[in-house]
């Protein structure tokens, strides 16, 4: 199936769906809203080194409830009355409107475990800025943590040569989601968004953004990681920007797909060095910090990433791990 629609459109629907979210994106840019990747002091050492950053199968997330939680709402969406009235509403731009932005749904629903690669950023205060989010030190990382700090151009990756998507992640109990997709299908009734649109683009383009909803809600439990996920589905779309790899994870073979943090003009593919998007480094707390942070200084110099010694910290956290 060919996915074909202009941004005017795409816009129009995402409105709907995620209304708010280009304002948030511009305004993230303008303020210079930075982006931690917290991981393990290996992996910043392979990003610092390869300038790639690691993708990997929803199904091998750290918490795998997390993709099966938005899973379930869905679920329990589909047999209330809300789902009735979404399925009248989509009717009413065509007789066989809802089945066939169904079909759509549950083609792409059936691959989506197998064939969404997902990377995990959490929005960052200044305020973090010299010792990270305790939360997130004792969720990832382990005993040797560390953060990547980011510009807000991380999160502007999207366009079509990179074919990745940058999303927030909401937090949501089963009400709220419900009382969330009420408010989108008012909007749909209301026409806002099909208004000019192809019956066939539309229904496409709805069928995306359910599944963008899935992908997208966690429970509430998980709101302070304020999460950013960065989408790639291969299957539908691959560019030059992304490399697939056979790799072993903690002895698990597995694909995954690697975003390459380097510049390729001549593609299209500009603005998203590592040296330039990269602002700080934090070293989490650990039994040797200093020492990690001479090694990791010298990896940035070799990444060609200068100011290094302003640009890299050890938290203060005293976390014990036990």
């Amino acid at each position: 199936m060919t996915l074909s629609w202009t941004s005017v459109e795409y816009g129009k629907v995402e409105s709907v769906f995620f209304p708010g979210l280009e304002e948030k994106k511009r305004d993230i840019i303008q303020k210079g809203t930075k982006f931690a990747y917290y991981t393990s002091a290996d992996v910043a050492k392979s990003i610092l080194e390869n300038k790639r950053i690691w993708m990997r199968n929803i199904q091998i997330m750290n918490d795998p409830s997390e993709f099966i939680y938005g899973e379930n709402l869905f679920r329990e969406l589909k047999k209330s009355s809300v789902w009735n009235r979404f399925e009248t509403a989509l009717n009413s731009i065509g007789p066989l409107q809802a089945g066939q932005t169904m079909y759509i749904f549950d083609t792409w629903a059936s691959l989506m475990k197998t064939a969404t690669y997902i990377t995990c950023f959490s929005e960052h205060d200044k305020e973090e800025d010299q010792n990270g989010r305790l939360s997130m030190w004792r969720a990832y990382g382990g005993r040797n943590g560390v953060a990547l700090i980011f510009k807000a151009g991380a999160m502007s990756l999207e366009n079509e040569s990179l074919a990745v998507q940058a999303m927030p992640v909401s937090y949501l109990s089963e009400g709220q989601f419900i009382e969330n997709f009420t408010k989108i299908i008012d909007k749909l009734e209301g026409n806002v968004a099909q208004h000019g649109i192809e019956k066939n683009v539309f229904a496409l383009l709805v069928a995306r953004f359910l599944r963008l909803l899935l992908l997208c809600t966690k429970h509430p439990g998980f709101h302070e990681e304020r999460e950013w996920r960065v989408i790639a589905q291969p299957a539908e779309k691959c560019t030059d920007f992304i490399e697939r790899k056979i790799e072993i994870v903690r002895g698990t073979p597995q694909v995954v797909y690697k975003m390459i943090m380097q510049e390729q003009p001549e593609k299209g593919i500009e603005n998203i060095d590592l040296h330039k998007l990269l602002e700080k480094i934090i070293i989490g707390p650990c039994d040797f910090p200093e020492i990690s942070r001479d090694a990791l200084l010298e990896l940035m110099n070799h990444a060609g990433i200068q100011g290094e010694n302003e640009r890299i910290v050890v938290s203060g956290i005293p976390l014990r791990y036990f």
